[in-house]
């Protein structure tokens, strides 16, 4: 019966062993899936960060140009005004020159 009971505490040691060994595998398997879903969740957060600041930077761009536009389109308008003076403007200065002239030659 002592016999009996030794075989008894040994098949449970070995049971307790296996369960262990067991356990302390399935924990290792856990820590690794864990590791892997935590690589895939930061690589799919970078990726809409990334998005998200393209986004941002192609917004910014559209309404930049958008602006420049406006300008560019006055900047040419008035380039187009200094390239074609108003005639009655231009023969009023050279007249006011011309009389300028006139009466300084006058003088001497």
């Amino acid at each position: 019966m002592a016999a009996d009971a030794v075989m008894k505490v040994k098949e449970a040691e070995d049971q307790g062993k296996e369960i262990v060994r067991l356990a302390g595998e399935k924990a290792r398997q856990t820590l690794a899936q864990a590791g892997k879903d935590a690589a895939a969740r930061k690589k799919a957060v970078l990726a809409e960060a990334a998005k998200g600041r393209s986004d941002k930077i192609a917004a910014a761009s559209a309404k930049s140009e958008k602006e420049c536009e406006a300008l560019v389109a006055q900047g040419r308008e008035e380039r187009s005004k200094l390239l074609a003076p108003d005639p009655a403007k231009l023969e009023s200065a050279v007249q006011f020159v011309v009389e300028r002239i006139v009466s300084a030659s006058g003088d001497s």
